[in-house]
């Protein structure tokens, strides 16, 4: 779901890309938050295990379970052939520490049943990069959480300027009308068209994968054929993996106004940088270095 259409650009910068991935979740933990505290006199319920599915900042796309009796869990990236059990410790906000020999996995935040973020240093095609994983709760996901939804999203490129944000709706077919800000189209002096996109994404097809864990999206830009994956929840956060990085959306509220009585409360939030970021040829981009801040 490249909402950017592709732009070549032969230029360099030392702007600090900054990917909000904490605030994206509502995010990753969030305490004192109606409802998600037991009344003191219910029994706690037994830990159940949980599967989520997700996207890296890099373009990965991978699997993760957990075992909360054991307290092991299963990390399994699909792009770059990692798969291994690793241990965690989990502290009272809802903060994990992982016991990774690899070097892999650092920490994250998770939302049970709902949504997971994770700090990893070896992401990428060639497992040597720092990432921010995006990762949502497995579930059987149909075509009505996609058509006639408005979302608001962030995109992490890993081309093309490193992020965009904005707001983008799919109508009943599936065709995508974007209406975004895109920074570094203005960081290089770009016109209005190039800073602020809001043309219609025509969707070739929107169907379930094999196991109706996600949508495959198909689309078609400038004469070339991309498939995204959409992981949904019930609640109204989808996250995508396509070839130019991960998109993470909330669906959009009916008012813009801060709601005290449900989002007051502490939150935690993972940062994702990109420094020294040059973009060229094909727009492929590199940086002088990633990094994760929590």
């Amino acid at each position: 779901m490249r909402f950017i259409p592709k732009r070549t650009f032969f230029t360099s910068s030392t702007v600090t890309h900054v990917a909000l991935g904490g605030v994206v979740l509502t995010l990753a933990a969030l305490t004192g938050c109606n409802g998600l505290k037991k009344a003191d006199d219910e029994a706690p319920a037994a830990p159940a295990a949980r599967k989520y599915s997700g996207t890296a900042s890099v373009g990965d796309f991978l699997t993760v379970s957990l075992d909360p009796v054991t307290q092991m869990m299963d990390y399994n990236n699909t792009t770059n052939h990692q798969h291994y059990s690793v241990g965690y410790t989990l502290a009272s906000d809802g903060t994990y520490t992982f016991a990774d020999p690899t070097g892999n996995l650092v920490s994250g935040y998770e939302l049970p049943g709902y949504a997971m973020v994770l700090e990893a240093n070896k992401a990428g095609p060639l497992a040597d990069t720092p990432a921010l994983i995006t990762a949502i709760q497995t579930t059987t996901v149909t075509t009505a959480v996609f058509r006639n939804k408005e979302y608001n999203y962030m995109q992490f490129r890993t081309n093309s300027g490193g992020i965009e944000v904005g707001h983008v709706t799919a109508d009943g077919v599936g065709n995508i009308t974007p209406n975004s800000y895109w920074p570094f189209g203005a960081f290089n002096g770009g016109a209005a068209s190039e800073v602020f996109n809001n043309s219609v994404l025509p969707t070739t097809g929107v169907v379930p994968n094999a196991d109706n864990s996600a949508l495959i999206l198909t689309m078609t830009q400038n004469g070339m054929t991309e498939s995204n994956y959409v992981f949904a929840t019930t609640g109204g956060f989808l996250a995508v993996d396509t070839p130019n990085g991960a998109i993470v959306c909330m669906q959009a509220r009916t008012s813009g106004e801060f709601d005290a009585t449900t989002m007051a409360g502490r939150y935690q939030a993972i940062l994702y940088q990109k420094n020294g970021c040059r973009t060229g040829m094909n727009n492929a981009e590199t940086s002088a270095s990633q990094d994760i801040v929590k």
